[in-house]
């Protein structure tokens, strides 16, 4: 069965697939957007897309029902998985907190941390990126004093450094 999901590797929906179909043979199919792994369904280029529509920190997730509900017409929820997000900020390499300038991550992740963000890193900018794991690939290609908000996987996948695990706001941050 192909899967299309958030991707690329080692965003949080790439974890999530990987954990919810544990022992399942599938062919996992990244997009670029929630958007466009929706629309792999409708068009029939996977068969199943795993996608996020609620957290429980942050509530829906727009982009999903909107996608659903106005986007396409033969595609259905057929199941849920709760998937307990763990995020991580990480850097190119270990530097302190305070050096940090800027912040990069998924909207969705960036606001699931928000209360870290401005009790731990008052001074960096908060910057948008199309998945978690896109956010950590642009931070281990630059030489700035930025960090991601991610999964701890993308932090292997493109060699950084964990500077703090577990900096979601609330420790049973939950995505359905």
């Amino acid at each position: 069965m192909k899967v299309a999901y958030l991707g690329p590797a080692g965003t949080f929906s790439s974890d999530a697939l990987k954990e919810a179909t544990s022992g399942e043979r599938i062919e996992e199919a990244p997009a670029a957007s929630i958007f466009d792994a929706i629309l792999a369904v409708q068009n029939g280029e996977a068969e199943r897309a795993l996608v996020p529509f609620e957290n429980s920190t942050e509530g829906s997730v727009r982009s999903t029902l909107d996608a659903l509900a106005f986007d396409t017409t033969d595609v259905a929820i057929v199941g849920e998985y709760d998937f307990t997000v763990r995020t991580s900020l990480m850097a190119r390499e270990e530097i302190p907190l305070d050096r940090v300038e800027a912040v990069l991550s998924h909207p969705q992740a960036s606001a699931q941390c928000a209360r870290f963000i401005r009790e731990n890193l008052p001074n960096a900018a908060v910057r948008g990126a199309p998945s978690t794991s896109d956010a950590v690939r642009q931070v281990s290609e630059s030489s700035e004093p930025w960090a991601a908000l991610g999964a701890a996987s993308a932090a292997e996948l493109y060699g950084c450094a964990i500077l703090r695990e577990g900096v979601e706001d609330e420790p049973d941050n939950v995505t359905r």
